[in-house]
């Protein structure tokens, strides 16, 4: 498999959307110039458009295009029509499934730039650029993340559940909110020792409110699942 140097990373965010995309919510956009062993020069880049990625590969930079005060139209359809990605999906979750994918490494490190805070970007840019790809860890991004534990959920052998009818109420009540924050394919976000989860989660207006509880962890990953795929 062909190895690359990384030679020049950019990233910023583009308000009111880019071409790929049309106007909408902002957008955050990441290229990286690689150079093969060759010598040859190579663009890969990332679109984030409200959370769907966008993959482009071409022989020069596309960047700055992205930032122009008018959109050049034709630009984008001819790099939607020969500069985009075939074979990564259309989400962060079929991307992850791609892991013999060429360019799959190269990608991983600009989801993690396009993921990632500014301060976090400074960081790894400094520590990345100049080097070979597979000379450095790639770290995950916080969608990788998410994708690695819901395959453990899907993976994992669903408890039994309980009895109710042979319990009193009560007793009905507690262990069936027991089963449900122990069953993480109900709760995606469910910790192994069944407590409260701290992690942030987008509700159904793109607002985000911390899980305080698995309930509400539930239903707030249910609420933006569902405003997600519609």
């Amino acid at each position: 498999m062909a190895r690359y140097l990384i030679k020049d990373v950019k990233c910023g965010v583009v308000d009111g959307g880019v071409g790929p995309c049309g106007p909408g919510p902002s957008v955050v956009v990441a290229e990286v110039e690689l150079q093969s062993e060759a010598g040859g020069a190579l663009f890969l880049s990332l679109a984030e458009c409200d959370g769907i990625p966008n993959m482009y590969k071409t022989s020069a930079s596309t960047y700055d295009k992205h930032f122009e005060d008018t959109i050049d139209e034709a630009f984008f359809e001819e790099l939607n029509a020969n500069g985009y990605v075939d074979g990564l999906g259309c989400s962060y979750e079929e991307f992850f499934e791609e892991t013999d994918h060429e360019f799959y490494q190269e990608f991983r490190y600009l989801i993690y730039i396009v993921r990632s805070d500014w301060d976090e970007i400074d960081r790894f840019k400094a520590e990345t650029v100049g080097k070979w790809l597979g000379d450095f860890d790639i770290p995950k991004s916080d969608v990788e993340e998410d994708w690695e534990y819901e395959k453990e959920c899907d993976d994992a052998e669903p408890e039994p559940e309980p009895d109710y009818a042979s319990m009193k109420p009560a007793e009905a009540f507690e262990a069936m909110v027991g089963h449900f924050i122990s069953d993480s394919n109900r709760c995606p976000f469910a910790k192994e020792n069944g407590g409260s989860c701290d992690r942030q989660a987008k509700a159904f207006d793109g607002s985000t409110e911390t899980c305080t509880s698995m309930l509400k962890c539930h239903l707030l990953y249910k609420r933006y699942k569902e405003f997600s795929e519609n």
